[in-house]
């Protein structure tokens, strides 16, 4: 599938981009067939989801009470009565948000009492960006993190490489991870 994508893969964003990217086609198994509503402001996802659900609606809709099968809410704290409201009974909401000091017990009790999550997983670094984490003192992400205008050129050429094959999920240990990425369904 081609991805249509709003960022230009050369940009000092490419690693968020990808680390939000990742959680989009994550996203997929739980919308076949479905209404989906996507929450990002950018919708830059919508044309990952649209590949597989039956009708993808985003933000800036007046969206009905419960004529959605699906919400879509990553890197953004959802509010949580709103999609309960437009979900349809036992709708599943999906959210990813990077991992917080309270982590896992955080998320969980930010999405009741509306939803019960039903599957949480970790979203990691996987080969190279683990051998890059060794390599840069305080870690790939964490690098990344600084002003781009103070990278080595060695970090700029890494992040203009990063894909979303560069990620992995994991149920293992998921308070250490980068993201959560949550599966919850309606109450």
């Amino acid at each position: 599938m081609e991805l249509t994508l709003t960022r230009p893969a050369n940009s000092v964003e490419n690693y968020w981009f990808r680390r939000h990217e990742v959680a989009y086609l994550a996203a997929r198994p739980w919308l076949r067939g479905a209404t989906v509503l996507e929450t990002a402001g950018e919708g830059h996802g919508a044309d990952i989801l649209a590949a597989v659900a039956r009708e993808v609606i985003t933000t800036g809709t007046d969206v009905p009470d419960h004529s959605v099968d699906v919400v879509v809410s990553l890197q953004l704290r959802p509010d949580v009565t709103e999609c309960a409201r437009v979900l349809r009974p036992a709708g599943t909401l999906i959210v990813s948000t990077p991992t917080r000091p309270g982590g896992a017990d955080e998320l969980t009790a930010f999405l009741e009492p509306h939803f019960r999550v039903d599957r949480l997983y970790g979203v990691r670094h996987r080969g190279r960006l683990r051998r890059l984490d060794r390599k840069f003192a305080d870690g790939f992400a964490a690098e990344v993190a600084a002003p781009p205008a103070t990278w080595h050129p060695a970090l700029r050429r890494e992040v203009t490489r990063v894909t979303h094959r560069d990620f992995t999920f994991t149920e293992d240990d998921v308070d250490t991870s980068l993201d959560l990425f949550a599966v919850a369904i309606a109450r």
